[in-house]
């Protein structure tokens, strides 16, 4: 088959795994992705998940949604990336994929809020 990623380099590094980014954390964030388990987003079909990049940018959109109330817009979003195997946790402010990414959901401006508790104990 074709080398997957472009690039000449034969024996380099090991072929990425199978889902994009590996586990929880790896090179999520920072520059979009195009190193070696980067790419763009969905590759050819089957089981490639969607890349980190565009679940940001689909859960910043769901997020403006919601602080516009637009809560059939919010919930045809979420619905959407639920059959792509992105599961939206609004009460823990967290998504998880099937392939066993997670993060922050983040804010409708872009970024992770900060303070406001962890969702603890009200007392």
């Amino acid at each position: 088959f074709a080398q997957p990623f472009g690039g000449a380099g034969g024996g380099q590094a090991p072929p990425p795994p199978p889902y994009g980014f590996g586990g929880g954390g790896g090179q999520f964030g920072g520059a979009p992705p195009q190193g070696p388990h980067g790419g763009g987003g969905g590759g050819g079909g089957g089981g490639g998940g969607m890349a980190d990049h565009v679940i940001h940018e689909k859960l910043v959109e769901r997020e403006k949604a919601r602080v516009a109330r637009d809560y059939a817009k919010s919930d045809r979003m979420r619905d959407e990336l639920q059959a792509a195997g992105i599961f939206v946790k609004d009460s823990e402010k967290r998504w998880s994929a099937n392939d066993g990414r997670s993060g922050p959901i983040p804010t409708a401006s872009g970024g992770y809020g900060a303070g406001g508790g962890g969702g603890g104990y009200r007392g």
